[in-house]
């Protein structure tokens, strides 16, 4: 029994976490993340996030379809066909 108490000693007082207390914390948590989603959604400030975030991947997309689609020049290098954006 003397070599589990010298193996396994408790937490200090102060530091040691009471499972009720830290229940309610974690539920005050979630009310609290909750409230301030709702928050931003009333003042419309996830509406705008949102768009702003959609219209920069619409715009990422059309870039990468302009680079896709412009023409490309072909020569010959060395008796290689290269192809070269224009």
């Amino acid at each position: 029994m003397a070599v589990f108490a010298e193996l396994y000693r408790p937490p200090p007082p102060g530091t040691a976490l009471d499972r009720v207390h830290s229940s309610y914390f974690v539920l005050v948590s979630i009310v609290v993340l909750a409230g301030l989603g709702y928050a931003l959604y009333r003042s419309g400030f996830i509406g705008r996030f949102v768009g702003v975030v959609g219209a920069a991947v619409r715009g990422t997309i059309r870039s990468g379809l302009r680079t896709w689609e412009r023409p490309t020049r072909r020569f010959a290098l060395g008796g290689r066909t290269v192809g070269r954006r224009v």
